[in-house]
C-alpha cells in the first residue's frame, strides 16, 4: 500500500516486483506486461511507478 501525505490517505495496490515474486515469474516480464496489455485495460490503474491498482 501506498501512503499519501497530500489526502493522508492510503491507496491500496500492487507493486510489480512483489507480484512477480508472488506468482512466479521475472519482474521484468510482468512491468512490459502492465505498460503495454495492461495499459489497454481500462480496470487497470497506475498510481506510481511501479505500482498499480485494479478498479472496481
Amino acid at each position: 500500500m501506498a501512503y499519501t501525505p497530500i489526502t493522508n490517505t492510503i491507496i491500496a495496490g500492487v507493486k510489480v516486483v512483489e507480484l512477480a515474486k508472488k506468482i512466479g515469474v521475472k519482474g521484468t516480464n510482468l512491468h512490459i506486461w502492465f505498460a503495454t496489455t495492461g495499459k489497454k485495460n481500462k480496470a487497470i490503474k497506475k498510481i506510481g511507478k511501479g505500482h498499480y491498482q485494479l478498479k472496481k
